[in-house]
């Protein structure tokens, strides 16, 4: 068996974060995380990592001026799912 097909252990899982914005549609989500998943499920082992995330700013409304240096983004965004 040639080097390609053993599991590699010594390479830690590839993370995708995912930014699900409004009116995003489920199906959408499900064909970016669906193709990840089985190939942890294929590979016995965890390749891919994936966290969800939502916007909890209006990113469609007009701002009259722009947000404060000191707002970070993990006030403006909440971690739906891992």
């Amino acid at each position: 068996m040639s080097d390609f097909f053993k599991p590699r252990t010594d390479v830690a899982p590839f993370n995708f974060d995912l930014l699900v914005l409004p009116e995003f549609t489920l199906m959408g989500l499900a064909t970016t995380m669906e193709p990840l998943r089985a190939a942890n499920r294929s590979a016995n082992q965890e390749l891919y990592r994936c966290g969800c995330y939502r916007t909890t700013v209006n990113l469609y409304a007009r701002q009259a001026a722009s947000p404060s240096p000191r707002t970070r983004a993990s006030n403006r965004t909440r971690r739906v799912m891992h």
